[in-house]
């Protein structure tokens, strides 16, 4: 449980180098998206969960955040925001030199952020 809030955080991290820079990325980009969750994907107190991935494929980093909580619209433009939170997750992308993508979880309630960048 996040305070008094039931939600609770899931975490399923492999172990990797990265230099510290990419880490201190990583981690700001993580922390906006865990905020976001915690502020917009549970109103009214509703229980949830949001879990967070990191994992290597190939020649590339995967960093996933997916809550389970209300969602965004469809309509809503993805990696598109305009709020403090998205330009910063967009400066943070642009230094690991990599991509990302906001969406609704298919099928599912919720929102998933998912950040690819070269493992390096």
């Amino acid at each position: 449980m996040i305070g008094l809030r039931p939600v609770v955080v899931r975490m399923e991290i492999e172990d990797h180098d990265v230099l510290h820079d990419r880490a201190v990325s990583i981690g700001l980009i993580v922390n906006e998206c865990l905020t976001n969750a915690l502020k917009y994907a549970f109103p009214d107190d509703r229980a949830g969960t949001v879990v967070i991935r990191f994992a290597r494929e190939g020649d590339t980093f995967v960093l996933l955040v997916k809550d389970d909580g209300i969602g965004i619209a469809f309509e809503q433009p993805r990696s598109s925001g305009t709020g403090l939170a998205q330009r910063l997750i967009r400066s943070m992308v642009a230094q690991l030199e990599g991509t990302y993508d906001i969406r609704p979880d298919a099928g599912d309630p919720g929102t998933i952020v998912t950040v690819r960048f070269p493992a390096r």
